[in-house]
C-alpha cells in the first residue's frame, strides 16, 4: 500500500517515493499516480490518500486512479474525465 498525502488543495506527496506534485489548474492525485508509475510503481499497487490524517478516497489502483483527470471549482465542485496527454505542451502528467 502506497499513501500519498494531500497538503492544501495543490500538493500531493509520496514519501516513499520521494515526490511532490504541486498543481493549480488540475486535481493533484492523478497527477501523483502517474509519476509514480513513471517512477516504476506498479499500476497495481494500491495507494491511500489522507489529508490532515484523514483518510478521503476509498483505496485504488494507481493504474485506475492515472485512467482519470479529477479537477474541483468552487463553482462547479468535483468534475471527474479519461486522462489524455497533450502533446502539444508536451503533458506527460
Amino acid at each position: 500500500m502506497i499513501e500519498i498525502t494531500l497538503h492544501g488543495s495543490f500538493e500531493a506527496r509520496c514519501p516513499v517515493y520521494g515526490l511532490r506534485v504541486v498543481r493549480k489548474r488540475h486535481g493533484v492525485v492523478d497527477t501523483m499516480c502517474r509519476a509514480i508509475i513513471d517512477a516504476g510503481g506498479s499500476p497495481e499497487q494500491q495507494i491511500e490518500v489522507f489529508r490532515d490524517g484523514t483518510k478521503v478516497f476509498e483505496n485504488r489502483s494507481l493504474g485506475e486512479w492515472a485512467k482519470w483527470r479529477l479537477t474541483e471549482s468552487d463553482a462547479n465542485g468535483f468534475n471527474i474525465r479519461k486522462w489524455k496527454a497533450n502533446e502539444l505542451f508536451g503533458d506527460k502528467s
